[in-house]
């Protein structure tokens, strides 16, 4: 279970992390909403691995895993790309923090009108919140993926 978790994790952080950045650079110029929307959807196609990694251990397991394997499977695949994610930011923060700011400024002031947004300028406080976007999103896809993907042993009917 661990070792499927890795290697599926690890390729959904890789994707996750390839995606973010090239996400703030695409969307850079449509505002914040339509920026966090890509960002939701970037988080889910990189979730993409949890059912693949549930699925694997279900085809290794002779075609049976039960709900609760299923789920941790998930659950600690998810894990890996929320972490990549915080480390990430904590970095993209640092290299783009001017870039960043401007582009908060400007889309505030446009999608909002007078209305200020705060700005969260902190690295660690930015990366706090992507792991737990990336959990919460996460938790959800293996909770979902463990109710269909499960497939219990038959149970032995005696007469």
């Amino acid at each position: 279970m661990k070792r499927t978790a890795l290697k599926y994790g690890l390729r959904a952080g890789v994707l996750l992390v390839a995606l973010s950045w090239a996400n703030f650079y695409i969307t850079r110029s449509a505002g914040v909403a339509v920026a966090q929307i890509a960002s939701i959807v970037v988080i889910l196609l990189a979730l993409g691995f949890v059912p693949v990694a549930i699925r694997r251990l279900r085809k290794h397991n002779g075609n049976m895993i039960s709900f609760w394997m299923a789920f941790f499977t998930g659950a600690l695949t998810s894990v890996i790309p929320a972490i990549f994610m915080f480390v990430s930011t904590i970095l993209f923060m640092f290299v783009q923090r001017a870039a960043y700011a401007e582009w908060s400024e400007s889309s505030a002031s446009s999608d909002l009108g007078s209305i200020a947004t705060p700005v969260i300028m902190n690295p660690f406080e930015q990366g706090v919140i992507m792991f737990l976007m990336v959990m919460m999103l996460g938790t959800i896809t293996s909770l979902l993926s463990a109710i269909v993907l499960q497939r219990a042993r038959p149970r032995d009917v005696r007469g």
